[in-house]
Protein backbone atom coordinates (compact mmCIF):
# COMPACT_ATOMS: atom_id res chain seq x y z
CA UNK A 1 0.00 0.00 0.00
CA UNK A 2 1.19 3.07 -1.09
CA UNK A 3 0.31 5.31 2.33
CA UNK A 4 0.16 4.94 6.40
CA UNK A 5 -1.15 6.79 8.68
CA UNK A 6 1.46 7.75 11.44
CA UNK A 7 -0.05 9.23 14.90
CA UNK A 8 1.81 10.00 18.13
CA UNK A 9 -0.80 10.79 21.02
CA UNK A 10 0.44 11.89 24.11
CA UNK A 11 -1.69 13.23 27.25
CA UNK A 12 -1.25 17.12 25.53
CA UNK A 13 -0.58 16.94 22.21
CA UNK A 14 -1.85 14.63 19.04
CA UNK A 15 0.96 14.44 15.96
CA UNK A 16 -0.55 12.70 12.52
CA UNK A 17 1.23 12.65 9.38
CA UNK A 18 0.56 10.20 6.22
CA UNK A 19 3.51 8.34 5.19
CA UNK A 20 4.74 7.50 1.13
CA UNK A 21 5.69 4.45 1.73
CA UNK A 22 7.24 4.84 -2.17
CA UNK A 23 8.72 8.65 -1.68
CA UNK A 24 9.58 7.59 2.14
CA UNK A 25 7.97 11.64 3.26
CA UNK A 26 5.84 12.72 5.93
CA UNK A 27 3.05 14.72 4.02
CA UNK A 28 -0.15 15.88 5.57
CA UNK A 29 1.37 16.78 8.96
CA UNK A 30 -1.30 18.14 11.43
CA UNK A 31 -1.11 18.56 15.10
CA UNK A 32 -3.86 19.06 17.89
CA UNK A 33 -4.82 19.50 21.44
CA UNK A 34 -5.91 16.53 22.81
CA UNK A 35 -8.13 18.24 25.49
CA UNK A 36 -9.89 19.53 22.48
CA UNK A 37 -11.53 16.23 21.56
CA UNK A 38 -13.82 14.03 24.46
CA UNK A 39 -12.58 11.27 22.53
CA UNK A 40 -9.74 9.14 20.77
CA UNK A 41 -12.31 8.94 18.40
CA UNK A 42 -13.21 12.31 17.63
CA UNK A 43 -9.71 13.36 17.14
CA UNK A 44 -8.90 10.46 14.70
CA UNK A 45 -12.11 11.63 13.06
CA UNK A 46 -10.83 15.36 12.34
CA UNK A 47 -7.76 14.61 11.17
CA UNK A 48 -8.70 12.07 8.93
CA UNK A 49 -11.84 14.37 7.37
CA UNK A 50 -8.71 17.05 6.93
CA UNK A 51 -6.93 14.76 4.45
CA UNK A 52 -6.15 15.68 0.74
CA UNK A 53 -5.58 11.91 -0.30
CA UNK A 54 -8.15 8.96 0.20
CA UNK A 55 -8.26 7.83 3.83
CA UNK A 56 -5.17 5.15 3.71
CA UNK A 57 -5.89 1.23 4.79
CA UNK A 58 -2.64 1.64 7.22
CA UNK A 59 -2.23 3.01 10.33
CA UNK A 60 0.64 2.92 13.28
CA UNK A 61 -0.34 4.94 16.25
CA UNK A 62 1.53 5.41 19.43
CA UNK A 63 0.13 6.07 22.91
CA UNK A 64 0.75 7.47 25.99
CA UNK A 65 -0.80 4.57 27.99
CA UNK A 66 -0.23 0.48 28.10
CA UNK A 67 -1.10 -1.13 25.44
CA UNK A 68 -1.51 -4.96 25.95
CA UNK A 69 -4.86 -6.04 25.00
CA UNK A 70 -8.09 -5.15 22.59
CA UNK A 71 -9.46 -2.79 25.29
CA UNK A 72 -7.29 0.26 25.64
CA UNK A 73 -7.62 3.06 28.45
CA UNK A 74 -5.16 5.87 28.93
CA UNK A 75 -3.44 7.36 31.97
CA UNK A 76 -3.58 10.93 31.73
CA UNK A 77 -6.87 11.64 29.70
CA UNK A 78 -10.31 10.17 29.60
CA UNK A 79 -10.59 8.13 27.01
CA UNK A 80 -11.32 4.19 26.24
CA UNK A 81 -11.70 2.44 23.06
CA UNK A 82 -11.36 -0.75 21.25
CA UNK A 83 -8.53 -1.29 18.88
CA UNK A 84 -10.65 -3.77 16.48
CA UNK A 85 -13.86 -1.58 17.14
CA UNK A 86 -11.82 1.54 15.89
CA UNK A 87 -10.63 -0.77 13.00
CA UNK A 88 -13.48 -1.57 11.73
CA UNK A 89 -15.42 1.92 12.18
CA UNK A 90 -12.57 3.24 9.79
CA UNK A 91 -11.74 0.53 7.62
CA UNK A 92 -8.26 0.05 8.34
CA UNK A 93 -6.87 -3.30 6.95
CA UNK A 94 -3.38 -2.74 9.22
CA UNK A 95 -3.75 -1.24 12.42
CA UNK A 96 -1.32 -0.79 15.26
CA UNK A 97 -0.81 0.72 18.59
CA UNK A 98 1.97 0.78 20.65
CA UNK A 99 3.22 2.72 23.61
CA UNK A 100 4.55 5.85 23.00
CA UNK A 101 8.04 5.83 24.83
CA UNK A 102 8.37 2.21 23.00
CA UNK A 103 7.61 4.36 19.51
CA UNK A 104 10.52 6.61 20.73
CA UNK A 105 13.01 3.72 21.88
CA UNK A 106 12.34 2.33 18.09
CA UNK A 107 13.48 5.82 16.50
CA UNK A 108 16.72 6.29 18.45
CA UNK A 109 19.23 3.78 16.40
CA UNK A 110 18.23 6.02 13.51
CA UNK A 111 18.74 9.22 14.66
CA UNK A 112 21.82 11.27 13.37
CA UNK A 113 24.01 14.58 14.86
CA UNK A 114 20.86 17.45 14.26
CA UNK A 115 17.95 15.18 15.93
CA UNK A 116 20.07 15.46 19.08
CA UNK A 117 21.67 18.02 21.63
CA UNK A 118 24.75 16.20 23.75
CA UNK A 119 24.78 16.89 27.18
CA UNK A 120 28.06 16.50 29.35
CA UNK A 121 31.25 15.80 28.34
CA UNK A 122 30.66 11.95 26.83
CA UNK A 123 28.31 11.88 23.63
CA UNK A 124 26.10 9.01 22.45
CA UNK A 125 27.00 7.00 19.51
CA UNK A 126 23.53 5.98 17.85
CA UNK A 127 25.40 4.21 15.03
CA UNK A 128 28.15 2.46 17.16
CA UNK A 129 27.39 -1.21 18.10
CA UNK A 130 27.79 -1.76 22.15
CA UNK A 131 26.68 -4.66 24.17
CA UNK A 132 25.13 -2.64 26.72
CA UNK A 133 21.66 -1.00 26.32
CA UNK A 134 20.30 2.28 25.68
CA UNK A 135 17.91 3.97 28.41
CA UNK A 136 15.58 6.50 27.00
CA UNK A 137 13.56 8.85 29.42
CA UNK A 138 11.14 12.02 28.87
CA UNK A 139 9.04 14.36 30.74
CA UNK A 140 5.61 15.78 28.91
CA UNK A 141 2.56 14.97 30.50
CA UNK A 142 3.55 12.05 32.03
CA UNK A 143 7.04 10.79 32.99
CA UNK A 144 7.97 7.63 29.47
CA UNK A 145 10.56 5.43 30.45
CA UNK A 146 11.92 2.58 27.56
CA UNK A 147 15.01 1.52 27.31
CA UNK A 148 16.79 -0.63 24.20
CA UNK A 149 18.59 -3.52 24.47
CA UNK A 150 21.20 -5.22 22.36
CA UNK A 151 20.67 -8.83 20.45
CA UNK A 152 22.51 -10.15 18.22
CA UNK A 153 23.48 -7.05 16.49
CA UNK A 154 19.79 -5.69 17.17
CA UNK A 155 18.33 -3.49 19.47
CA UNK A 156 15.34 -4.88 20.80
CA UNK A 157 13.18 -2.02 22.71
CA UNK A 158 11.70 -2.44 26.33
CA UNK A 159 7.77 -2.11 26.94
CA UNK A 160 7.35 -0.94 30.88
CA UNK A 161 5.39 1.88 32.82
CA UNK A 162 8.68 3.17 34.52
CA UNK A 163 7.65 6.68 35.25
CA UNK A 164 5.70 5.28 37.95
CA UNK A 165 8.25 4.16 40.51
CA UNK A 166 8.53 5.84 43.74
CA UNK A 167 10.10 9.19 44.20
CA UNK A 168 12.55 9.27 47.23
CA UNK A 169 13.44 12.50 48.68
CA UNK A 170 17.50 13.26 48.44
CA UNK A 171 18.03 15.72 50.57
CA UNK A 172 16.80 17.93 53.48
CA UNK A 173 14.86 19.95 51.48
CA UNK A 174 13.35 17.85 49.16
CA UNK A 175 12.33 15.69 52.31
CA UNK A 176 10.28 19.09 53.36
CA UNK A 177 8.84 19.25 49.59
CA UNK A 178 7.97 15.81 49.56
CA UNK A 179 5.85 15.89 53.33
CA UNK A 180 3.68 18.83 51.47
CA UNK A 181 3.18 16.68 47.93
CA UNK A 182 2.51 13.32 50.21
CA UNK A 183 -0.57 14.90 51.70
CA UNK A 184 -1.51 15.84 48.22
CA UNK A 185 -0.59 12.51 46.27
CA UNK A 186 0.09 9.93 49.67
CA UNK A 187 2.12 7.33 46.65
CA UNK A 188 4.19 9.97 45.45
CA UNK A 189 5.75 8.59 41.49
CA UNK A 190 7.89 9.85 39.80
CA UNK A 191 5.67 11.42 37.13
CA UNK A 192 4.03 12.98 39.86
CA UNK A 193 6.99 15.68 39.96
CA UNK A 194 8.84 14.64 36.48
CA UNK A 195 5.55 16.29 34.47
CA UNK A 196 4.07 19.01 33.12
CA UNK A 197 1.43 18.96 35.93
CA UNK A 198 4.68 17.85 37.96
CA UNK A 199 6.46 20.79 37.33
CA UNK A 200 3.68 22.97 39.01
CA UNK A 201 3.37 20.89 41.82
CA UNK A 202 6.76 21.36 42.67
CA UNK A 203 6.44 25.04 42.21
CA UNK A 204 3.68 24.80 44.51
CA UNK A 205 5.70 22.94 47.15
CA UNK A 206 8.72 25.42 47.13
CA UNK A 207 6.25 28.13 47.25
CA UNK A 208 5.23 26.64 50.33
CA UNK A 209 8.44 25.45 52.14
CA UNK A 210 10.15 29.07 51.14
CA UNK A 211 6.99 30.37 53.04
CA UNK A 212 5.77 32.43 49.83
CA UNK A 213 2.41 32.79 47.91
CA UNK A 214 2.22 30.37 45.20
CA UNK A 215 1.07 31.86 42.05
CA UNK A 216 -1.74 30.16 39.23
CA UNK A 217 1.59 29.61 36.83
CA UNK A 218 1.50 26.98 34.35
CA UNK A 219 4.54 24.89 33.80
CA UNK A 220 4.94 27.22 30.85
CA UNK A 221 4.91 29.95 33.06
CA UNK A 222 7.16 28.67 35.35
CA UNK A 223 9.71 27.65 33.08
CA UNK A 224 10.02 30.98 31.23
CA UNK A 225 10.04 33.02 35.27
CA UNK A 226 12.44 30.58 35.83
CA UNK A 227 14.79 30.96 32.82
CA UNK A 228 14.74 34.72 32.97
CA UNK A 229 15.91 35.23 36.60
CA UNK A 230 11.96 36.67 37.46
CA UNK A 231 10.86 34.12 40.25
CA UNK A 232 13.41 32.90 43.02
CA UNK A 233 10.74 30.04 43.72
CA UNK A 234 10.22 29.44 39.75
CA UNK A 235 14.09 28.86 39.25
CA UNK A 236 14.51 26.66 42.45
CA UNK A 237 11.31 24.42 41.14
CA UNK A 238 13.58 24.43 37.60
CA UNK A 239 16.63 22.92 39.69
CA UNK A 240 14.79 20.68 41.89
CA UNK A 241 13.32 19.48 38.74
CA UNK A 242 16.66 18.88 37.20
CA UNK A 243 18.28 17.50 40.31
CA UNK A 244 15.15 14.82 40.65
CA UNK A 245 14.77 13.86 36.83
CA UNK A 246 19.44 13.15 37.75
CA UNK A 247 18.41 10.96 40.46
CA UNK A 248 15.26 9.22 38.31
CA UNK A 249 17.12 8.86 34.97
CA UNK A 250 20.66 7.55 36.88
CA UNK A 251 18.36 4.55 38.65
CA UNK A 252 17.46 3.47 35.04
CA UNK A 253 20.60 3.51 34.03
CA UNK A 254 21.88 1.49 36.82
CA UNK A 255 19.05 -0.64 36.37
CA UNK A 256 19.19 -1.54 32.32
CA UNK A 257 23.22 -1.31 32.68
CA UNK A 258 22.97 1.10 29.71
CA UNK A 259 26.37 2.10 29.24
CA UNK A 260 25.33 2.73 25.71
CA UNK A 261 23.66 5.84 26.38
CA UNK A 262 20.32 7.99 27.77
CA UNK A 263 18.52 9.48 25.16
CA UNK A 264 15.85 12.19 27.15
CA UNK A 265 12.50 13.35 25.22
CA UNK A 266 9.60 14.99 26.31
CA UNK A 267 8.43 18.66 25.92
CA UNK A 268 9.20 19.77 29.37
CA UNK A 269 13.05 19.25 28.79
CA UNK A 270 12.78 20.41 25.48
CA UNK A 271 11.71 24.20 26.46
CA UNK A 272 15.05 24.41 29.03
CA UNK A 273 17.53 22.70 26.60
CA UNK A 274 20.75 24.92 27.61
CA UNK A 275 19.32 25.58 31.10
CA UNK A 276 19.15 21.48 31.35
CA UNK A 277 21.95 20.60 29.75
CA UNK A 278 24.19 23.13 32.04
CA UNK A 279 22.50 22.08 34.77
CA UNK A 280 24.99 21.22 38.02
CA UNK A 281 21.88 19.49 39.82
CA UNK A 282 21.10 17.36 37.38
CA UNK A 283 24.89 16.04 36.60
CA UNK A 284 25.37 15.92 40.53
CA UNK A 285 22.61 13.43 41.16
CA UNK A 286 22.98 11.70 37.67
CA UNK A 287 26.84 11.21 38.51
CA UNK A 288 26.84 10.36 41.92
CA UNK A 289 25.71 7.22 42.82
CA UNK A 290 27.59 6.10 46.06
CA UNK A 291 30.38 3.01 45.25
CA UNK A 292 28.78 3.37 41.20
CA UNK A 293 29.81 7.04 40.94
CA UNK A 294 32.90 6.01 38.39
CA UNK A 295 30.30 3.26 36.20
CA UNK A 296 28.16 6.88 35.92
CA UNK A 297 31.13 9.35 35.26
CA UNK A 298 30.81 8.50 31.79
CA UNK A 299 27.71 7.71 30.41
CA UNK A 300 26.79 9.14 27.47
CA UNK A 301 23.61 11.46 27.82
CA UNK A 302 21.91 13.59 24.85
CA UNK A 303 18.58 15.58 24.45
CA UNK A 304 16.66 14.40 21.92
CA UNK A 305 14.94 17.47 19.54
CA UNK A 306 13.52 16.22 17.08
CA UNK A 307 9.45 16.19 18.09
CA UNK A 308 8.47 13.86 15.41
CA UNK A 309 10.42 10.87 16.73
CA UNK A 310 7.01 9.12 18.44
CA UNK A 311 5.99 9.28 14.31
CA UNK A 312 9.21 7.90 13.35
CA UNK A 313 9.28 4.95 15.89
CA UNK A 314 5.34 4.14 15.46
CA UNK A 315 6.78 3.71 11.64
CA UNK A 316 9.46 1.99 13.05
CA UNK A 317 7.23 -0.45 14.66
CA UNK A 318 5.98 -2.26 11.15
CA UNK A 319 9.02 -4.09 10.85
CA UNK A 320 8.01 -7.77 11.40
CA UNK A 321 10.75 -8.46 13.90
CA UNK A 322 8.67 -6.32 16.10
CA UNK A 323 5.52 -8.01 15.16
CA UNK A 324 4.50 -8.88 19.23
CA UNK A 325 4.84 -5.16 20.28
CA UNK A 326 1.63 -3.40 21.49
CA UNK A 327 -1.40 -4.65 19.97
CA UNK A 328 -2.12 -5.16 15.80
CA UNK A 329 -5.36 -5.99 13.86
CA UNK A 330 -5.24 -6.85 10.75
CA UNK A 331 -7.92 -7.96 8.09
Amino acid sequence: MSFCIAADIGGTNGRFCVYDNTTKELIEYKSYRCADFDTFESLLSYYLNSLSIDIPKQAVIAIATHVSSDYIEYTNLDWNFSVSDVAKTYKFEYLKFINDFTAVSLAVPSLNSEQLIQVGEYKVDVAAESPFAKAIIGAGTGLGVSGLLPSQGAWVPIQGQGGHVVYGPNNEFEVELFKYISNEYGYVSAENLLSGNGLQLLYQAVAFVNGSEAQAFSAANITSNGLDGSSDDCLSALNTFCGIFGSVASDLVLTLGARAGLYIAGGVVNHMQDFFANNENFHNRFNRKGCMTPYMEDIPVAIISDTNVGLLGALASRESRFQSLGVTYTQ
